[in-house]
């Protein structure tokens, strides 16, 4: 943890110098600033011992480390801090290797479980695992990294079969539906392990869960629905971050495919989801805290690829409303992202905090 505490001072250090020029600085430095400082406050408040994060702290007392979907939230806002100061890189590396104990062996397939406690293995989870540990890798360029990026990405594609015509299941145990929280997210992580290791086995596998999510969740208005139990009951509830990881792996397979289907799709996709999700008058984001921030990713990754103003507007009116209005006096976000806390917040939890924290670093990244 030596290190670790060295390169966490240097930043605090630094963002105190921020903060006594605040007023002079340009709009986007202070961006900047607000998300690293919000990684800071994290660090200080929520790490623990081990390495690992507690899930939440609650009167002032933190609890027991992270599951494994906060915790992968966390290390992708780890890394999108590394990308904006690099000084977060160690952090980051010794973060990956603190998430080993979640590492699990069952029927000879290695994955990660939901806790340390519970043999219990997501899909949805590991695929989270895979995109975060992905990105680290770009960043660290360690090849153990990228292992244990393909370990999770393996275990997710252990998870589809023909039930249903394909697609992959939610819960290893008990795989009763297949839901758009790990289909979608899985397209995006294969298409980046296809980037990042040339194997073409994995955008084989993204193209196949695309084309059954068209024909099984994907609604008339270009949004996508939860999910679809064996039974072939559909669960119509729409969450932001569903349709916001299909909008990244259309433009994923855009940049693998140059095929203008695919932006057109995200587009279509882009266009539903600023109309059902963020509110006109206030910029803000109507869902979780964790769902919003992949929205905004999603919208600012379009832009970035058709230059289209109104996905990067949009974004930021929610990181705006982030920012400035959904935070607490102490700097901590509440589990909505359209929340406007009038007193501290008694419950922190680790994975909004996260999520927060990249909505407002990718702010900035992509410009």
């Amino acid at each position: 943890m030596g290190r670790r505490l060295t390169a966490i001072l240097g930043i605090v250090l630094t963002i105190a110098a921020l903060g006594g020029c605040r007023n002079q600085q340009r709009e986007q430095t202070r961006v900047r600033s607000e998300g690293l400082e919000l990684m800071t406050l994290i660090d200080v408040a929520l790490v623990l011992p081990d390495g690992r994060y507690a899930s939440e702290l609650r009167g002032g007392k933190a609890s027991g480390p992270a599951a494994c979907w906060p915790a992968a939230v966390q290390l992708s806002a780890m890394a999108a801090a590394a990308r904006v100061d690099d000084r977060w890189t160690l952090p980051l590396a010794d973060y990956a290797v603190a998430l080993d104990p979640h590492l699990a062996t069952f029927n000879s397939i290695d994955g990660y479980a939901a806790t340390t406690q519970s043999p219990d293995r997501f899909y949805d989870d590991n695929a989270w695992v895979a995109l975060a540990m992905l990105e680290t890798h770009s960043l660290t360029r360690n090849p153990e990294h990228l292992r244990r990026a393909r370990t999770a990405l393996d275990f997710v594609l252990t998870g589809e079969d023909q039930t249903l015509g394909g697609g992959l299941y939610w819960h290893e145990q008990t795989r009763q539906s297949k839901n758009t929280c790990a289909n979608a997210p899985a397209m995006v992580a294969c298409l980046r392990m296809t980037r990042a290791t040339g194997d073409a086995r994995y955008t084989a596998a993204a193209l196949r869960i695309y084309d059954w999510l068209q024909i099984r969740l994907r609604d008339g208005d270009g949004l996508y629905m939860d999910h679809v139990k064996v039974t072939g009951e559909i669960d119509p509830t729409k969450f932001s971050y569903n349709s916001a990881m299909v909008i990244l792996a259309n433009c994923e397979l855009y940049d693998a495919t140059q095929q203008v289907s695919y932006l057109d799709d995200a587009r279509k996709t882009a266009r539903a989801a600023i109309k059902r999700w963020i509110d006109p008058l206030s910029g803000a984001i109507g869902d979780d805290t964790p769902f919003a921030s992949l929205l905004v990713e999603s919208l600012l990754e379009l832009y970035r690829r058709d230059g289209d103003r109104r996905w990067r507007d949009a974004a930021r009116s929610g990181v705006t409303f982030l920012r400035t209005k959904n935070v607490d006096r102490r700097g901590w976000h509440p589990a909505r992202a359209d929340d406007q806390p009038k007193r501290p917040i008694d419950a922190v939890r680790l994975i909004d905090q996260s999520a927060a924290a990249r909505a407002i670093l990718i702010a900035e990244i992509i410009r």
